[in-house]
């Protein structure tokens, strides 16, 4: 006996029940305006508030950032270290 059956059999029954979820993908970045499938579409449900998610200036300091220290999270900031840019940020 497969030892991942109950997995597939639970995984059936939420689909079943209507419980499974996709999760919902855009083709471009989180502004007011997205494009979803093709469609330009407005994004009502976006913490992007303040407009800065395609801001010209955010985004130079996220490829700045990103050509120093990579991307990704790596771990938890206790078990590998804090990156410096954090610690500078907090000093703040």
């Amino acid at each position: 006996m497969n030892k991942m059956n109950w997995l597939t059999e639970e995984l059936a029954d939420i689909k079943n029940k209507g419980l499974y979820r996709r999760l919902n993908t855009i083709e471009s970045a989180q502004t007011p305006k997205i494009i979803k499938d093709g469609r330009e579409l407005i994004l009502l449900s976006s913490n992007n508030y303040l407009g800065l998610t395609a801001h010209p200036e955010v985004k130079k300091a996220a490829i700045k950032a990103i050509e120093k220290y990579g991307s990704g999270a790596g771990g938890q900031g206790s078990l590998p270290g804090t990156l410096t840019c954090i610690i500078a940020w907090k000093k703040k």
